[in-house]
């Protein structure tokens, strides 16, 4: 929960442009947020991945996995990535998050 709050101040404060007109030009798109965000998690946990033996390991037994639980798998993320999406563009429509909070938890 502290990290989603961290997150969430972070994407405040890169969509919402504050004062005068010349940190308009400074505030980031929703969409090159959620891109960058994304692209930031996948490195990271390739980063993880190629430095921590272990987790190599696993890596490599995930070939025994049958295709189709990594398709079911594979649906699953697209479905939250889409969640995630919604919330970030959501959240950049809204200046007060109260608003967004309340759509959140309904459709958990």
């Amino acid at each position: 929960e502290f990290l989603i709050c961290c997150y969430n101040v972070i994407l405040h404060q890169a969509t919402f442009a504050e004062g005068n007109d010349s940190d308009s030009e400074l505030a980031t798109h929703p969409l090159q947020f959620f891109l960058a965000s994304r692209v930031a998690n996948g490195l990271t946990c390739a980063m993880l991945f190629l430095a921590i033996p272990s987790l190599r390991q696993h890596l490599w037994a995930l070939r025994k996995v049958k295709r189709r639980f990594f398709a079911t798998a594979f649906l699953g993320e697209c479905l939250s990535m889409t969640g995630v999406c919604l919330v970030t563009f959501s959240y950049s429509g809204f200046y007060e998050p109260s608003v967004v909070n309340a759509v959140e938890g309904g459709l958990q």
